[in-house]
């Protein structure tokens, strides 16, 4: 299924920088970089990467880090955060402005941050990865970009997540939002597949949904409530939708629904439904991918079988 990014083609008529931020769970860097791939390739329709091969894009869904093929300048692409990213091994990056402009020069979109180190609760060696940008350097790069691309978010490789208080980081210059969800938590517990799952007792959409109140659970001895329900397509509804949800801070910004890791039909039926009830229910746009993740996205100690 394809559908066209909220208001992209009225943001690149306008010559108005598009900002678009990235949150949730289950394919945010897959989708980072597969936008990147296709806004450098100034692709017309400015469509989502879905169940199919686009026209012109790598039958694995993969990005190419090259020059256009026709020739032409290639648009101003910035893919950064405003959290944390592992650092691509498909591509280079970039530390300030004047190496972001080198790389559009040689009609490359240009990765940029700030490198940090760190062991993650759940890697077993040391990861490096790129922080945000200096401020200054982000706004000067910010002024000449066609496109910025932004994950904002951070879900431990879990299919869902629940922002925390700090959670996302949308910056105030975003045009709009998509919220990520990976369909491979169909038929778990939230506890199993959700990150920061504990906060679901917060989030009134669930807790209002059946098997989302508190129930006492006698042989387990504790309670059990809206974090140990069974995921439905309802669940992931609710979580996509809250201001609680995936689409906290997002605002009265365009947001667009992304589910992920559709890769068997039942995934697809579930998503199908989920797609439903965001529309009829919510006024909320969605399609369906299967976004193949980028070379060296699955770290040693990283659990793989959300992909």
């Amino acid at each position: 299924m394809l559908q066209a990014l909220p208001c992209s083609k009225e943001a690149m008529n306008n010559k108005k920088t598009q900002v678009i931020s990235i949150v949730g769970a289950g394919g945010k860097t897959s989708l980072l970089y597969t936008l990147a791939e296709m806004f450098r390739r100034g692709d017309g329709d400015l469509r989502l990467f879905g169940l199919e091969p686009m026209g012109g894009m790598p039958d694995n869904g993969k990005a190419k880090h090259g020059v256009p093929e026709n020739g032409s300048a290639a648009p101003r692409v910035l893919v950064t955060t405003t959290t944390k990213i592992l650092v691509p091994d498909h591509c280079g990056w970039c530390a300030d402005f004047p190496s972001v402009k080198k790389e559009w020069e040689a009609g490359r979109y240009a990765v940029a941050g700030t490198l940090t180190e760190e062991y993650p609760p759940n890697a077993d060696r040391l990861l490096r990865k790129l922080g945000p940008l200096p401020e200054k350097e982000f706004r000067e790069a910010l002024a000449a970009a066609d496109v910025v691309l932004i994950e904002a978010d951070g879900a431990r490789h879990l299919p869902l997540k629940l922002p925390a208080s700090h959670e996302p980081v949308i910056r105030p210059e975003t045009t709009a939002v998509l919220g990520v969800a990976g369909l491979s938590c169909i038929g778990k517990t939230l506890r199993e597949v959700c990150f920061r799952a504990e906060l679901a007792e917060s989030v009134p959409e669930l807790c209002d949904l059946p098997g989302g109140k508190a129930k006492q659970e006698e042989k387990a001895g504790r309670q059990e409530g809206a974090a140990g329900q069974t995921v439905t397509a309802e669940v992931v509804a609710a979580i996509l939708v809250s201001e609680q949800g995936t689409r906290k801070n997002a605002g009265d910004r365009p947001y667009l629904a992304v589910l992920n890791q559709c890769t068997t039909p039942e995934r697809k039926a579930a998503g199908e439904k989920i797609l439903r009830l965001l529309r009829e229910n919510c006024q909320v746009n969605g399609v369906l991918t299967a976004l193949s993740a980028p070379s060296g996205y699955r770290k040693p100690g990283y659990s793989s079988q959300h992909f």
